[in-house]
């Protein structure tokens, strides 16, 4: 599967509230004490079909809230919806869109960038620990580069469903097909 087109990624507002960031912060630091602190923005990535004229970037752009920020300082991970999905806000900010007369996109994606500031950068093993604070693995993948556009826009064929032979087999077939299921996640590790 491959991503066609262009994407553009837009700055957007605070993704947390300062309480919200003061409790992450708290329990980050609980796991790696060197983070002194972290900035949580979104940012809205658009997949469009050709450049943007003045007056569709000027609309896009209000109806997004795009907002300027300074460089974030700090190194970044970025929380996007689970590879091959479609969020919820994504359908609804795309149909948005498309109500507004902007059928030059194809769809719009929003993120979230975390900042996190420390003396050096973080492990692969802290991230990994830290990886439950930040996103929720069931509907989100978090990524430790910046984001591609196959991320977020590749069209996946749907995998073959597989059929289990619950009634005549019972349990042992349930647990044949967990195992079958469970042995590449596993691979990956």
């Amino acid at each position: 599967p491959a991503h066609t087109g262009t994407m553009l990624v837009w700055a957007g507002a605070e993704a947390l509230s300062a309480f919200q960031l003061d409790k992450l912060l708290a329990a980050v630091r609980a796991w790696v004490p060197r983070v002194s602190r972290i900035v949580a923005r979104h940012e809205h990535c658009l997949s469009v079909g050709r450049g943007l004229m003045a007056s569709e970037e000027q609309t896009l752009r209000r109806l997004l809230a795009d907002e300027p920020v300074p460089e974030l300082a700090g190194q970044s991970l970025l929380v996007i919806p689970r590879v091959g999905t479609i969020s919820p806000w994504s359908s609804k900010a795309t149909d948005i869109v498309h109500s507004c007369g902007l059928e030059v996109v194809r769809r719009v994606e929003r993120l979230v960038r975390f900042s996190l500031v420390a003396p050096q950068p973080l492990t692969a093993d802290e991230i990994a620990v830290l990886a439950p604070l930040l996103h929720d693995r069931m509907t989100q993948t978090l990524l430790d580069r910046e984001v591609l556009p196959d991320d977020l826009f590749a069209v996946h064929a749907p995998a073959r469903l597989r059929s289990i032979p619950l009634l005549g087999e019972g349990l042992p077939a349930l647990e044949r097909a967990d195992r079958r299921l469970l042995e590449p996640a596993l691979e990956e590790r």
